[in-house]
């Protein structure tokens, strides 16, 4: 296989790394946090798509021996008690109005006005319009790190074993939610680093001013992580989506679209993929080309999704392009004689009568030589709308080191969906070609959890959903139509008075939430835009009246 990281084309840089590894499930990335933010000497910065207050990070055997609080919020104020050089830095998506009955209320003042003045909350809003903030990762001390999917909010832990009922697997109003699935990597050393500009370059986009960030002596005491499968590299890529944006003014960035594609048409034996959802169209069209390439030897493809979307608002529009997609995908495999598998898992002992396990993992393996996991769900938003963060690895130095650690990480991955735990199983996962007939065998005798993919929605199946004519732009769009739109006028015309009163109203908004607190005018006005970032046409026609208005004044 030939190598697929190219800094500036699909990844934004290559970095030494000293422990790398994943932790599967909430479980095992919540207490692996726990450990390591207790350890923290001067800062720790969480950047995420939702937060709670309370959510416990341990639970039940784990919560035993805590020395600390064990609900999010709380375990800070007593990391900062404890250490006086403690700062906490919390950055959340400024999320839509269509978000708000699932998101506890009134955040930033609980973060802010609750705690201690070293833990500082932000909204960040400083994205496309209909686009959100999507990255999830954790930042220690310059030293340690956390990249993935997993955000630290209520209804994200589970275990394992996944089973169909679990006392600890409640939300934090002590209701029970579905088993569920997900991943985050661990990362130490330089990596951090670059992590820690991210953060400190959208603290600043979000209005939070420049921050200090001191330079951190590694401790003596090293960080175990327990439960974590080793992922043996020494260099780690990481690649971002970014939209283009008027305020502050940045280019479009798509190093995880062409990081999917590059090693999708690489992939000599296998595609492993476990993702929320399956409806990116340049993914899509990538898995085409390669199975229409004819110089190449017949892959397996294995998309581990959920069984149906988590929402109504989501079926009636990722789900129905997702099941289109997956329809052409399994017809151009049979045509061209490839093996494709698409399935969803139950939880407990996987009879018809146990509930699906939710599928939010964003992983991707390829020939168990490449492996990418990250925030980046397989939609045409993730691709280049929304901002995410994934971190990849491949084997370049051809001891095989990274692939054997990358193979053990996937069989563990089917063994988790199977619920198969006997060696003889094991030993057969290892094979990637003939992995998807083993697992059609698996899935058909229904020996195990796993179950093929229904591929069905609320309004029929493949055959019925395949004529319709979808507007993919419109259902997942890629870009924020209306903001590229607004950029090329404004580009037009730098020196008109809407031109000048953005870029002057973004000067004065971001100088003035660096000095006053909450309340202030300038304060003020960024929530008001922030409130009207989602409802376009008023947020276009006040940032008009309020950039003439400024400029008036000043």
């Amino acid at each position: 296989m030939k190598n697929i990281l190219k800094p500036g084309q699909n990844c934004w840089g290559i970095y030494d790394v000293h422990t790398a590894g994943l932790l599967i499930d909430g479980r095992s990335y919540f207490k692996a946090l726990y450990q390591a933010a207790r350890k923290a000497q001067r800062y720790i910065f969480f950047a995420g798509w939702q937060f709670d207050s309370t959510v416990q990070l341990l639970r039940g055997s784990d919560k035993e021996s805590a020395e600390h609080e064990t609900a999010f919020l709380p375990f800070l104020k007593s990391l900062c008690e404890q250490n006086r050089e403690l700062e906490v830095y919390v950055l959340a998506w400024d999320f839509s109005v269509l978000f708000a009955m699932d998101r506890e209320w009134f955040q930033d003042v609980i973060f802010n006005w609750t705690s201690t003045e070293r833990i500082q909350y932000r909204f960040d809003s400083s994205h496309a319009v209909g686009a959100s903030h999507h990255q999830k990762f954790v930042v220690i001390d310059g030293h340690v790190s956390f990249v993935g999917g997993l955000d630290i909010s209520s209804g994200r832990w589970d275990d394992r074993r996944h089973l169909s009922v679990h006392s600890e697997r409640v939300d934090s109003n002590k209701k029970p939610y579905e088993p569920y699935h997900d991943m985050q990597a661990f990362l130490s050393g330089p990596v951090c680093l670059q992590l820690s500009r991210l953060f400190q370059e959208r603290w600043r986009n979000a209005g939070g001013g420049d921050l200090i960030v001191p330079e951190v002596e590694k401790g003596e005491e090293q960080i175990t992580v327990n439960d974590m499968l080793p992922i043996e590299t020494s260099r780690v890529a990481l690649s971002r989506t970014y939209a283009r944006t008027i305020v502050p003014e940045t280019k479009p960035v798509r190093e995880i679209r062409n990081l999917f594609s590059d090693a999708i048409l690489s992939a000599e034996n296998l595609v492993y993929i476990e993702n929320q959802y399956f409806s990116s169209q340049v993914i899509f069209q990538a898995l085409i080309q390669r199975m229409n390439n004819e110089n190449l030897p017949k892959i397996n493809i294995v998309l581990i999704l959920p069984k149906k979307p988590h929402a109504f608002v989501e079926e009636i529009s990722l789900g129905i392009i997702q099941v289109k997609v997956l329809h052409a995908l399994k017809e151009t495999a049979r045509l061209k004689g490839h093996d494709l598998g698409i399935y969803y898992t139950l939880s407990g002992k996987g009879t018809d009568n146990d509930r699906g396990t939710y599928i939010h993992a964003k992983l991707a393996i390829i020939d168990d030589m490449f492996l990418t996991v990250g925030s980046a769900n397989m939609t045409n938003r993730s691709m280049g709308l929304d901002t995410e963060l994934n971190a990849s690895c491949e084997e370049t130095d051809g001891n095989g080191n990274l692939t054997r650690s990358v193979q053990k990480i996937r069989v563990s991955l089917l063994m988790e969906h199977t619920g198969l735990k006997d060696e003889e199983y094991q030993n057969k996962l290892q094979d990637a070609r003939g992995l998807v007939s083993y697992l059609e065998s698996l899935a058909e005798r229904k020996v195990s959890r796993l179950r093929k993919h229904t591929l069905e929605t609320m309004f029929g199946n493949g055959n019925s959903i395949g004529k319709l004519d979808l507007d993919f732009d419109l259902l997942d769009p890629e870009k924020p139509v209306i903001e590229e739109n607004v950029y090329e006028l404004l580009s037009a015309s730098k020196g008109g008075i809407f031109a000048q009163g953005i870029t002057f109203l973004n000067e004065k908004l971001s100088a003035g939430s660096e000095q006053a607190g909450p309340g202030s005018i300038p304060d003020t006005l960024m929530n008001l835009l922030r409130f009207l970032r989602f409802h376009w046409i008023l947020t276009i026609l006040c940032t008009v009246i309020i950039s003439v208005i400024l400029l008036l004044l000043f």
